[in-house]
């Protein structure tokens, strides 16, 4: 009786989370879960790295509970979200680049750049925001390459391939030969949402999501206080 009371909260149970690569570098999904397991500690949390694309289908698919992941201009049926985060995209350019030595770039002076994106499934996650900035500067972005993922965009950055636009989050990710730096002007932002399968009655699914909420909650409070 008592197991299947702690069950019934969602205090014992399964989690399995994809996330996607930049969410690592925002410190979300960590304080989550560890605030998530002072309190649910005979929960198995398991983590997943998967991109945007392959989490929808995973979740359709009942191979994970949640995603954290880029939300799509529309979920599929059965699927839903919500936005949990949102950070302004930069720049990264190579360190001996001309740019570099400006404080803040200005979008047409992109407008001769080789740039380095992501694979197109990785950028059906950014929603076609790249797209759009470049639009700003009245001009269509020169894609020299792309990358399966924002750490190898980075790496072709440092290598002097291009340049590339990436979440404010990496600026955490040191990689000799890469400077970041804002875009001029008001925030163009990259969001990270949470989905889930509309249909899910999980109570350990359940416990996290309100573990997020207060989490949310009391950032929110931080920061007007």
């Amino acid at each position: 009786m008592l197991v299947a009371r702690s069950a019934g909260r969602g205090e014992i149970g399964r989690i399995e989370i994809g996330y996607v690569t930049s969410a690592s570098c925002l410190g979300l999904i960590p304080t989550a879960i560890a605030t998530f397991r002072k309190t649910n500690p005979l929960v198995n949390v398991q983590l997943h790295r998967i991109e945007t694309v392959r989490q929808l289908s995973a979740l359709a698919e009942g191979r994970i509970d949640l995603g954290f992941l880029r939300p799509p201009n529309r979920y599929p049926i059965g699927i839903v979200g919500s936005v949990v985060w949102r950070h302004p995209f930069i720049l990264a350019m190579p360190s001996d680049h001309p740019l570099a030595a400006e404080k803040a770039i200005r979008i047409s002076a992109l407008a001769g750049e080789s740039f380095i994106a992501s694979s197109v499934e990785l950028e059906m996650g950014f929603g076609g925001q790249i797209q759009e900035i470049a639009a700003e500067g009245k001009f269509v972005p020169k894609v020299v390459g792309r990358a399966p993922d924002i750490l190898t965009i980075l790496t072709q950055v440092a290598a002097g391939f291009g340049v590339g636009f990436v979440p404010e989050s990496f600026q955490r990710v040191r990689i000799p030969g890469v400077a970041y730096r804002p875009l001029a002007g008001p925030p163009r932002y990259a969001l990270l949402a949470i989905a889930r399968r509309r249909d899910d009655t999980a109570p350990a699914v359940k416990a996290f999501l309100r573990t997020l909420r207060a989490q949310q909650a009391s950032a929110k409070t931080m920061v007007r206080s």
